[in-house]
């Protein structure tokens, strides 16, 4: 597993610096899982000569959950961008009531 102590590569700059835990494991996680899927055999032979069904499934399901992790990612970077703007905003009122 990837040390959770160290932002993966590629990974933006305001995912990486979260303070959020969630958002830093989501994106640890939807790495791993991501290095799961490039090493799956593209031409399902993997599937065949292991019964098939299940570890379809499987990928379906990690599938899923990369998306769930994105979402996560998403709506940290978001919620941070818009602490950063409410900052600003406050920065700027409090500029222009010393400028009274």
């Amino acid at each position: 597993p990837p040390p959770l102590a160290v932002p993966p590569a590629g990974l933006p700059a305001v995912a990486a610096n979260s303070e959020s835990e969630l958002a830093r494991f989501a994106c640890f996680l939807d790495e791993a899982l991501a290095n799961a899927e490039v090493k799956k055999p593209a031409d399902g032979s993997c599937a065949a000569s292991h019964g098939g069904a299940w570890l379809e499934e499987l990928v379906a399901q990690v599938a899923a959950l990369r998306g769930k992790c994105q979402q996560i990612q998403q709506l940290q970077i978001e919620a941070e961008l818009a602490r950063e703007e409410a900052a600003r905003e406050e920065a700027a009122r409090e500029e222009a009531a010393r400028e009274e």
